[in-house]
């Protein structure tokens, strides 16, 4: 890579290359940086940056191929949880404000199903969200 970095957000795009974004350097400072790992050259080649410092967070791929970055933490103290999103497009190379999950969280799963949408569990938070991207918003999963 071309910063050291743990724990960051991973994502393989659609083409197969990989997306890492964020994270904290060895320096111990958290980082809004992204690099896309294309193992065809096995280069890591620099991207646009995070809109925040996150790390501790979770990406998911959406079905028009773009990456929805979402929750974590902005310092290594965890003090800081956030429920700010943001897309990537691959074929830009930027990123741009998303819809905020309903509930802050780091340390999560997301995981992105067959209809499009995201199902957010974990971490901080006890409460089941899905995002819809037809509406492009969040919505939390109730029991009945």
């Amino acid at each position: 890579m071309s910063i050291p970095r743990v724990p960051f957000g991973v994502v393989r795009l659609p083409d197969g290359r990989i997306l890492i974004a964020g994270g904290t350097t060895t320096e111990k400072q958290v980082v809004a940086s992204a690099e896309i790992y294309d193992s065809g050259s096995g280069q890591f080649i620099p991207t646009g940056t995070l809109l925040t410092t996150r790390r501790k967070h979770a990406g998911a791929l959406l079905s028009r191929g773009t990456v929805l970055i979402m929750g974590g933490t902005t310092d290594r103290s965890d003090s800081t949880v956030l429920h700010s999103t943001e897309s990537f497009d691959p074929a830009t190379g930027h990123f741009q404000p998303s819809a905020p999950m309903r509930f802050p969280r780091f340390k999560f799963a997301a995981v992105s199903l067959l209809d499009g949408s995201i199902v957010v569990a974990g971490g901080s938070e006890e409460t089941v969200e899905v995002f819809d991207p037809r509406t492009g918003q969040f919505m939390a999963v109730t029991n009945g």
